[in-house]
């Protein structure tokens, strides 16, 4: 009897542990969007953190013009969306070159 339970135990938790891994990697393999985006500054990370979510994320970014200017007024700062830009263009992202160049 304590064998068929401690069974059924290993398969309850086996079954959830499996179910977690799925949403995290189904949430890992969703675009991320402008919008996300947007989420994330609204909610106060900082550019690092959406810079690394940005790389590690597959894109799905409507960068015309208007859409920029969008994302500027909703929050988000140049260099997360220049990191948005390299990324949809398959470029390395990192945050050392990020920088803004500066002209006299």
């Amino acid at each position: 009897m304590k064998s068929v339970l401690g069974l059924v135990l290993f398969a309850a938790i086996a079954s959830v542990h499996s179910s977690v891994s799925q949403a995290q990697q189904n949430q890992s393999n969703t675009p991320l969007t402008n919008a996300a985006v947007v989420k994330l500054a609204k909610a106060g990370f900082k550019e690092k953190t959406i810079v690394s979510i940005i790389s590690a994320r597959l894109p799905n970014f409507d960068l015309s013009p208007e859409r920029m200017i969008e994302l500027k007024h909703n929050g988000v700062s140049e260099k997360v969306i220049m990191a948005m830009l390299a990324r949809q263009e398959g470029a390395d992202i990192s945050d050392d070159g990020l920088t803004d160049d500066e002209f006299f």
